[in-house]
């Protein structure tokens, strides 16, 4: 699924770099001692970096959307198998069931990865946007 919708992006003609343009860029020291070639310099590493983070940001929200429609699938395929068995008598049983069911951990697992990467990089991105604006 995951080359699928890679492939779907890149049919749209969205084009994102395979890996970072270079190390994050900071800005050490003062600016005011900075000459205009070294502030063009770091701003267009943070051009680049931010551009980077640009389009992580879509590939991260298709994968974050995915595996949360595959979390939510597998929870209503467990809810109905434990509706299914006799032993699970009361709704607490059923629902404990579910919640522990290794298929939901998994499904569940990868949407908080994808929901925390998600995060990271738009945190990522904003930290870049006020470096950039300080520039």
């Amino acid at each position: 699924l995951r080359e699928q919708l890679e492939g779907a992006l890149i049919n749209t003609g969205f084009n994102p770099a395979t890996h970072p343009p270079s190390k994050e860029p900071k800005i050490l020291g003062s600016l005011s001692d900075a000459s205009d070639r070294e502030l063009k310099n770091l701003y267009d590493s943070f051009l680049a970096f931010y551009d980077y983070l640009t389009d992580e940001l879509p590939r991260c929200e298709i994968y974050l959307e995915t595996t949360k429609e595959r979390a939510d699938t597998v929870h209503a395929s467990i809810v109905l198998e434990a509706n299914q068995q006799k032993e699970l008598s009361n709704a607490e049983a059923r629902k404990s069931f579910v919640l522990t069911h290794p298929a939901y951990i998994a499904a569940k697992k990868d949407y908080l990865y994808f929901k925390q990467l998600y995060s990271a990089q738009e945190q990522r991105r904003k930290k870049m946007s006020k470096a950039m604006d300080r520039l």
